[in-house]
């Protein structure tokens, strides 16, 4: 009889974490383990499970201690007999700590990025507390996010486990790219800069502007991924100031980020600090050469000239440095190179594989 997984993650929006969230449970193996999922509100997360058949359970997970939530897990754990629990993020990993104290059910603990802890999180000690002494294990996408957040959470190092990001590299396939294009007004015979995320400091859009402005008008900078209007007011006052025009656009939310990424001559990744980058590995496999910021997590992806290129954090002139000496050169092999890279290294069935043989290991300790 298949053993039951519970996934409980405390946002519903679009990004990088969900996306790993939906990928993990899309690619488990029913006959090994039935999963039930637990969100805290409808939306695309929910959305995403749905088209694989998975209805999740929605409560609501907001309040400084929400005192219903706990005992709805510890419900929901007693009536699916659930043998696993697998909490992505901060918050939803501390009320799934409680939970397990009190129905001594085996918790591992996901962490994708800095921002899941913040350094002026309320009650860091007592929450750190409760993962360090009830998660079975905590799970860090990268060496690198594992020492920065280690830093406030100070997790044994017996419990801490390294597991990368996967993709399916099937849904990844390079594509015909012009209609993406069209759609959105884009001039094709300008070099594309693509980038993906949703707007925030950590993402390094202010320096995208500067990028901009030193590399002119041939280059088109586009960045999907979900913003607010006043975000998008903010980035359009930048790019007055350094009189770019439309040379940045920010195009949203998009469905098909394959097609996105088939149609661009360049990826960048301008971020601050990243716990791993799936959009880096997403453009790898697409085929895209790739630009990326010394951030964290792409100094784990990335060799340096072999199948991608680095540089120097918040440095725009380096940025726009390395996208120029991309756009004339022959990058075949290292295009190639990436792909292999992703196809060896940050697979899905590779991810998932650890994760699942983490659950029947906890699950037959426990």
């Amino acid at each position: 009889m298949p053993k039951v997984v519970l996934f409980v993650t405390d946002v519903s929006g679009s990004g990088g974490a969900e996306t790993v969230f939906v990928n993990l449970i899309k690619n488990i193996d029913r006959r090994t383990f039935t999963p039930v999922v637990m969100l805290p509100d409808e939306g695309w997360l929910s959305k995403q499970l749905n088209k694989i058949g998975i209805d999740p359970i929605i409560v609501p997970m907001g309040g400084s201690f929400n005192l219903s939530l706990v005992k709805r897990i510890v419900s929901v754990i007693k009536q699916y007999n659930v043998t696993v629990i697998n909490a992505h993020l901060f918050g939803s990993s501390i009320y799934c700590a409680i939970a397990a104290a009190i129905t001594k059910t085996p918790l591992v603990s996901t962490f994708h990025g800095i921002i899941d802890v913040a350094s002026d999180e309320r009650l860091l000690k007592v929450k750190s507390f409760l993962i360090r002494k009830f998660a079975s294990k905590v799970i860090f996408v990268s060496q690198y996010l594992k020492q920065r957040l280690n830093q406030r959470l100070h997790i044994p190092e017996d419990k801490c486990a390294i597991i990368y990001n996967g993709l399916n590299l099937s849904e990844f396939e390079p594509c015909q790219s012009t209609d993406f294009l069209k759609e959105y007004d884009i001039d094709s015979s300008k070099k594309i800069i693509a980038m993906v995320g949703n707007a925030n400091h950590s993402k390094g859009y202010d320096i995208v502007m500067k990028v901009a402005e030193i590399l002119g008008s041939d280059y088109q900078f586009l960045i999907a991924g979900e913003h607010d209007s006043q975000q998008l007011k903010d980035y359009q006052s930048m790019s007055s100031s350094v009189r770019i025009g439309d040379q940045v656009k920010f195009i949203g939310f998009v469905n098909n980020v394959t097609q996105f990424l088939s149609s661009a001559d360049i990826y960048l990744l301008s971020s601050r600090d990243e716990g791993f980058s799936l959009s880096t590995i997403e453009a790898m496999a697409c085929k895209v050469p790739v630009v990326s910021t010394k951030c964290g997590g792409p100094e784990e992806i990335i060799v340096q000239g072999e199948n991608g290129i680095l540089v120097e954090n918040e440095n725009p002139s380096a940025i726009a440095e390395a996208i120029q000496a991309i756009t004339k050169s022959n990058n075949d092999a290292m295009i190639d190179n990436a792909w292999h890279c992703v196809n060896e290294q940050f697979s899905i069935k590779k991810s998932a594989s650890e994760y699942y043989s983490l659950f029947n290991q906890l699950s037959a300790s426990s």
